[in-house]
């Protein structure tokens, strides 16, 4: 008896599911100053049907009450909503999705190129020129860091061995090789033969 009680219960609520219809609604989409918003993105999770807010902020499309709808937007943070919800109340409020960025200074007239240098390598803590304790005259200290960094590649490059492999050189060496022997065997062979033979 519960068993057939549970049956009829469950084909009733499939049924009354199965009668469940779409209707269509409409929402308004504004910012935190109940600006309208356009072409806010809305997609329904149920069936992947997708809806563009207009330039009033104004979407529609067709839905059933369960369905859940993803609002999403390039400069608004996304958000998941019911239409059970978008029912009672249909304007949605979506906040700006703000990124806070490094504060960059602008002028408005340009600077030498070799002014901007400078001061990057006085922020980095370098002095390129020559202090009075090195008497050297600036061209001299350019010289020099150019004198070492040659220096420098040129050990590099002599601490470098190359492999070298070349097939033909390993064939002419195991020839010369046999060849030797070659050669060593003829003559141990006539000196064997000249013993025998005064």
């Amino acid at each position: 008896m519960k068993l057939l009680t549970l049956l009829l219960f469950v084909l009733t609520c499939s049924f009354a599911l199965s009668q469940e219809k779409e209707f269509h609604i409409q929402g308004r989409i504004i910012d935190g100053d109940s600006n309208p918003v356009a072409d806010v993105y809305i997609l329904n999770y149920r069936n992947l049907n997708k809806a563009v807010s207009r330039q009033n902020g104004i979407f529609d499309m067709w839905v059933l009450p369960g369905d859940s709808l993803m609002i999403s937007h390039v400069s608004y943070m996304s958000q998941r909503i019911k239409v059970f919800d978008l029912m009672v109340n249909p304007v949605i409020q979506i906040a700006l999705d703000t990124i806070n960025i490094i504060e960059v200074d602008i002028f408005s007239n340009p600077q030498d190129d070799m002014i901007n240098a400078k001061k990057n390598i006085e922020s980095m803590g370098w002095n390129p020129n020559p202090t009075p304790t090195d008497k050297l005259t600036e061209k001299e200290v350019v010289q020099d860091m150019v004198n070492r960094e040659n220096s420098v590649m040129r050990s590099e490059a002599t601490s470098l061995k190359i492999l070298k492999f070349s097939p033909s050189d390993v064939v002419g060496a195991i020839s010369k090789k046999i060849k030797k022997r070659k050669k060593s065997n003829e003559y141990s062979s006539e000196k064997k033969h000249k013993k025998n033979y005064p």
